[in-house]
């Protein structure tokens, strides 16, 4: 009865973590301090630098994936050929006690009621731990990929996954003041599926995930493999 009592009070704790309402922090600083020189021919995903307002709290967990709609062949790159993921960022709020440990990820994307959502995976990094911050505030932690050659006119998304490893209190998730839904979306434990932080949170604006280009050539098919089949490479 005891362990009975004891799993029921776990699973709500639990269940009232992922359910907590996140509360947004106005910030008026400046992200220019933690940007990077563009590493490619072009950047893709959600990365409206001078539109930054704040941060989520209460709502960034050790097991997330964040995902962004990239569009290579939407205007912003001069690639006709191809595009190589050369890198992924992510920008999140921190502390000198937070550790990191996260991969970033290629997936493919369908449309789902007019929304381009995440489908499956194609590629996957090694993962990167990072920490010792310097104190509290913004941080851009970019991942170091190199993808497929992907052809300019398909629609994928870039997502960055949180490891065991993983560790941190009072982490807040930065985001912009342009929403636009179905265009970042969220993967929690606890819950299935992807979900748009704009469109069905609420949310005031889209979190930081972005991937800088380079142009190639000989694209490949965007076909997906699942998520097993993905890790089973990585063991």
């Amino acid at each position: 009865m005891r362990r009975i009592l004891i799993v029921a009070l776990l699973h709500t704790i639990v269940m009232s973590a992922i359910a907590a309402v996140p509360t947004f922090q106005p910030d008026h600083t400046a992200l220019d301090g933690i940007l990077t020189r563009l590493d490619g021919d072009c950047r893709a995903g959600s990365f409206d630098f001078d539109g930054y307002q704040g941060w989520y709290g209460d709502f960034w967990g050790p097991d997330d994936a964040y995902a962004a709609l990239i569009s290579p062949g939407d205007g912003s790159c001069l690639c006709t050929e191809g595009v190589v993921v050369q890198d992924v960022h992510i920008i999140m709020y921190v502390n000198i006690a937070t550790v990191f440990v996260v991969q970033a990820e290629l997936w493919s994307a369908t449309d789902v009621g007019g929304c381009q959502v995440p489908l499956a995976p194609l590629a996957v990094s090694l993962p990167v731990q990072y920490s010792d911050f310097p104190g509290t505030g913004n941080a851009n932690l970019e991942i170091p990929f190199d993808s497929p050659c992907l052809a300019p006119g398909d629609d994928y998304f870039v997502v960055v996954r949180f490891l065991p490893g993983t560790t941190g209190l009072f982490i807040g998730v930065p985001v912009d003041s342009s929403p636009a839904p179905c265009t970042t979306w969220v993967n929690r434990t606890g819950l299935a599926g992807w979900h748009d932080v704009v469109g069905e949170y609420g949310w005031l604006g889209n979190f930081y995930v972005y991937a800088d280009l380079n142009c190639c050539s000989d694209p490949v098919a965007a076909e997906g493999r699942t998520w097993g089949e993905m890790k089973a490479l990585y063991r």
